[in-house]
């Protein structure tokens, strides 16, 4: 993620390049065959940003490729205001 999405940069100076993802790891018993047992999603994806700093990163990422579209579409479901 670009600092430069970030407005508190403009302010603090202190913003450094971050990741957003989503991920589902797969747990099962390994053997010939790999039994799934469960899957367990996690997503960061800015919750622990400001208000003003997560409009930035949806703003910044909706201008990009398809792939960045997405992770804005996902970013905003996923922000509490």
């Amino acid at each position: 993620m670009s600092p430069s999405f970030y407005p508190s940069k403009q302010q603090t100076f202190c913003v450094v390049p971050t990741w957003h993802d989503e991920v589902v790891p797969a747990h099962g018993i390994v053997g010939i065959k790999l039994g799934i047992t469960r899957l367990e999603g996690k997503r960061k994806l800015s919750q622990n940003r400001s208000a003003a700093d997560v409009d930035g990163v949806i703003s910044g990422l909706s201008e990009g490729l398809s792939a960045e579209r997405a992770v804005a579409e996902a970013t905003s479901r996923a922000a509490v205001r």
